[in-house]
């Protein structure tokens, strides 16, 4: 089976509250990814405050990704 994220929402910059299709949940912290080029632009609280879930890939996305 695989594990999709169905919910997704930021907590503070670089920190997502994930929701998984297995009904369990956890919080990611990014802040120790370099996160270079374009990626920097989730350092930004509100761009990274734009996540959303793409059904199609169960996955974290953020607007132009």
């Amino acid at each position: 089976m695989v594990v999709e994220v169905v919910e997704a929402r930021p907590l503070e910059v670089l920190k997502l509250r994930l929701r998984f299709s297995d009904g369990k949940g956890r919080v990611v912290d990014l802040s120790a990814l370099e996160l270079p080029g374009l990626l920097s632009r989730l350092r930004d609280p509100g761009f990274f405050a734009q996540v959303r879930v793409d059904p199609e890939l169960g996955a974290p996305v953020w607007p132009g990704a």
